[in-house]
C-alpha cells in the first residue's frame, strides 16, 4: 500500500511546477514550520501562535486562488484543523524542490501539521480514482516567519484524509451538529480540543432550543 502511493506521489509530482503549491478537493494536509514564538505584531495582538499558523494558511489559500477553504460567518483560520501528525500519508510536495534560494525562517522553528478542507471540486471521485488530481495552485507559501515544508497526498486509505467536510455556520445541521461533538483534534501539545466552530455551532445550537423550550412553557 505505502509503495502504491509513493508511486502515485512521484507521477503526480511530474504535472506539477515546483514554485507552487497543489489544493486538491476535501482534504488538504501540510506541514509547516514557524519561527517559536512567532515574533510579536500588533495585528496579532491576543492570538496563540497556533491561532496565527491556521489564520496564515486560509488567508494564503483563500486569497491566492478558488478554493474554497474559509467560512464567512467564522473566525478566521477557524476551518483550518491543526493535527498530531500524518500517519500513512505520503508527501507529494517538498520545500526543498522550490526554485530558488531554500525558503528559511528564523531559528528556534516548530513544526506544525495542518488539514483544511477544500469545497471546490468532487472530492469523492478524487478519493475513487485513487490518484488525485490538484483542483487549484497557489504559490508557495511563506512568510519572515512561517514557511510551507511539505504537502501530502491525500487517500482514501487514510482517517485524516477521509470524511465531509468541517460543518459552516450557516449549512449546519442537525447531523452536522451532532457528527462535531464527536470530533476532537489532537494538538502538536498533546490536548486534545473542540474545533472552534464545532464548538460554536453546538453551544448555538442549545441556546435556541433552550430558547424555544423557555416560549412553550409560557
Amino acid at each position: 500500500m505505502v509503495a502504491n502511493l509513493i508511486t502515485s506521489a512521484i507521477e503526480l509530482a511530474k504535472n506539477f511546477d515546483d514554485n507552487m503549491t497543489a489544493i486538491f478537493p476535501g482534504w488538504n494536509v501540510w506541514k509547516l514550520y514557524a519561527t517559536d514564538p512567532l515574533p510579536f505584531s500588533l495585528l496579532d495582538l491576543g492570538l496563540s501562535d497556533e491561532r496565527r499558523v491556521r489564520i496564515f494558511v486560509e488567508d494564503w489559500v483563500r486569497t491566492k486562488s478558488d478554493a474554497k477553504v474559509a467560512d464567512p460567518l467564522a473566525l478566521k483560520g477557524s476551518m483550518v484543523q491543526v493535527i498530531a501528525g500524518v500517519q500513512g500519508l505520503v508527501a507529494v510536495q517538498r520545500r526543498e524542490d522550490v526554485d530558488g534560494p531554500l525558503l528559511t525562517i528564523k531559528a528556534p522553528v516548530k513544526e506544525w501539521y495542518v488539514r483544511f478542507f477544500n469545497r471546490a471540486g468532487d472530492a469523492n471521485t478524487l478519493l475513487e480514482t485513487g490518484i488525485p488530481f490538484p483542483q487549484a495552485s497557489v504559490p508557495w507559501p511563506h512568510s519572515p516567519s512561517i514557511v510551507l515544508d511539505r504537502v501530502y497526498l491525500p487517500t482514501k486509505t487514510s482517517q485524516i484524509t477521509l470524511g465531509g467536510p468541517p460543518p459552516t455556520i450557516a449549512g449546519s445541521t442537525g447531523a452536522a451538529i451532532a457528527s462535531t461533538v464527536d470530533e476532537v483534534i489532537v494538538t502538536p501539545a498533546g490536548k486534545t480540543v473542540l474545533p472552534i466552530v464545532g464548538a460554536a455551532v453546538v453551544l448555538g445550537a442549545l441556546y435556541f432550543a433552550a430558547k424555544s423550550e423557555s416560549r412553550r412553557r409560557k
